[in-house]
């Protein structure tokens, strides 16, 4: 699976779908573009604590095209977020020895939401409930260093998201929002290659576990149906400990330990995820 080639046909397909739609049903549509950045931190967990560390910067951006119901205030909002980076990668060898190199992410994200908007005695569409079915996709290239080889993942799952966005204030053209969200990962699946001609790549299956995602988004209406937006937000979650799996050379015969005959085992800790993410971008009113 080509990230470059799937990132570049939603793309397409997304900017395509928008502004036919647009011309077809006028005034219900918005189209918005952001840029984006994000604080990543990630952590293996053994029984014993944190196994490998990695954190660093991801940069990106985000598409969204979003329909909106006037009479019965139902919308749908279809949207692509891509972003990546090199990040640093503290952990340990085989032996326990500290181990420091860098990783190469690069992620996914595309999403279908269904949601309803009410009104409160502050603003028509005050609030919003919504919920969303997901596909997440993670280029994970730990890189070979000091003669201690690297792997190459790609992570992927599906996930449902529940959540609310509401109102907090209005002043003049200002809008102050917050919103909240949980969600669940769903078949989560590893493709794990371990850089090495004697062994045959690996599929892992971490448990699935739960998330939440917090954003404080400020918008100001501009004229002309056009919206300024910033979203500092935060997401976590979470994968569970996958089975172990036995190695095997790239003929299918299982790998035996250093010095033995016992079979090599290899596994996905426990893991989690916490990102700190900004984005500011444009909306357009159609």
């Amino acid at each position: 699976m080509n990230i470059f080639r799937v990132s570049f046909v939603f793309v397409f397909l997304l900017m395509s779908f928008s502004s036919q739609a647009a011309s077809r049903w006028n005034q219900n549509w918005d189209v918005q573009a952001d840029g984006l950045t994000h604080y990543f931190d990630f952590s293996e967990l053994d029984a014993g604590g944190a196994r490998v560390h990695e954190h660093g910067a991801l940069y990106g951006f985000k598409l969204k095209a979003a329909r909106s119901f006037t009479k019965s205030h139902w919308y749908s909002e279809l949207g692509y977020s891509q972003y990546g980076g090199v990040v640093a990668y503290d952990g340990r060898t085989d032996s326990g020895s500290a181990h420091t190199t860098e990783s190469v992410e690069a992620m996914l994200d595309t999403y279908l939401t269904l949601g309803k908007q009410f009104d409160t005695w502050q603003s028509k569409n005050a609030v919003k409930a919504f919920s969303s079915v997901g596909f997440h996709y993670w280029m994970r290239d730990i890189k070979t260093r000091n003669r201690v080889v690297g792997s190459y993942g790609l992570y992927q799952w599906f996930y449902l998201q529940v959540g609310a966005e509401g109102l907090l204030a209005r002043v003049k053209r200002w809008h102050f929002l917050s919103e909240v969200s949980f969600s669940k990962s769903l078949l989560p699946r590893i493709s794990l290659n371990l850089k090495s001609s004697d062994l045959a790549d690996r599929i892992l299956e971490p448990g699935s576990h739960y998330g939440v995602s917090l954003a404080f988004p400020v918008e100001y209406h501009a004229r002309n149906n056009l919206r300024i937006s910033m979203r500092p937000s935060l997401r976590f979650w979470e994968l569970g400990k996958s089975a172990s799996v036995i190695l095997q050379s790239p003929d299918g015969y299982p790998v035996a330990r250093k010095g033995g005959v016992a079979p090599e085992y290899i596994y996905e800790p426990h893991s989690s995820t916490l990102m700190w993410g900004l984005s500011v971008g444009l909306e357009k009113h159609f």
